[in-house]
């Protein structure tokens, strides 16, 4: 098959025995017993980042980079384009004790986002997938948190996605990402009053993001994404707890990887 523009997401059906691929010009592409609802690609907008299930398998959303959603099949119209999913500054707003989901298109387009920073080594194309820095400001009680949030946090994540851009090869352009795997009943609320915190969060631990480099499906660990106001973000992508002063990657490993269990802060 000859593809008119790559692959650039995958989305699953909800019995696990088909999946959809869909394209940068918003082609569609159904496998197992997955079905076709319409696509893009009639819109002449070759700027498609992601494709997001109904929970029934019954449609789809197609996600420009613009921010723009197409919807198929039973999907509801969420219009287009899309407004901003959240203020541009979310920190401003106070905390909620909402537990995020990750089917939904605003998380789909921050991973969308993460991915595109790590395929071109750039902190400013992951940033809208990472904590905001308002949030960090009213989480954190101690001395100087704005220059703790730069120098350590936005520091680390750098480095952490420089690394994983060394590993996607030697042409990081032509990994395709398939998504990110989490495990919703990993997710656990983090009290006040623990490490250093002056406002409570779900942390969601060991998240996967999964690729394919020359035919073969690969991954690697996202080591910690926190709430805001029920919306999951990046917090540590490489490890919470840091080995050396250089970047790091999270558990890579041949094939999907599996989310894993553990309690961090």
């Amino acid at each position: 098959m000859t593809l008119n523009a790559p692959v650039i997401g995958m989305a699953s059906t909800s019995d696990g025995r088909g999946y959809w691929l869909v394209a940068a010009d918003g082609g569609v592409f159904t496998f197992g017993d997955s079905v076709f609802h319409g696509s893009g690609a009639d819109n002449n907008d070759p700027d498609f980042v992601s494709i997001v299930a109904t929970g029934d398998g019954g449609g789809y959303w197609l996600i420009n980079l613009d921010g723009g959603i197409e919807s198929f099949g039973d999907a509801p119209d969420v219009g287009l384009p899309r407004p901003t999913p959240m203020p541009v500054d979310p920190g401003g707003q106070p905390q909620t004790d909402d537990l995020p989901r990750a089917a939904t298109p605003v998380f789909e387009t921050e991973m969308a986002d993460l991915w595109q920073g790590i395929v071109h080594d750039s902190v400013d194309k992951a940033m809208p997938a990472f904590f905001p820095e308002g949030a960090y400001l009213q989480v954190k009680v101690i001395a100087d948190p704005a220059a703790d949030y730069v120098s350590r946090l936005i520091g680390e994540f750098g480095l952490d996605i420089g690394a994983a851009h060394q590993l996607l090869g030697p042409d990081p352009t032509d990994a395709i990402f398939l998504g990110v795997d989490t495990n919703g009943s990993f997710a656990h609320w983090v009290v006040p009053g623990t490490c250093s915190n002056g406002v409570g969060y779900y942390e969601l631990p060991n998240s996967r993001l999964v690729y394919e480099v020359d035919g073969q499906v690969r991954s690697f660990g996202i080591a910690s994404m926190i709430s805001w106001r029920g919306v999951w973000y990046v917090v540590h992508l490489g490890g919470v707890a840091r080995i050396g002063n250089g970047g790091m990657v999270d558990d890579p490993a041949a094939g999907p990887g599996v989310p894993a269990k553990s309690s961090t802060c």
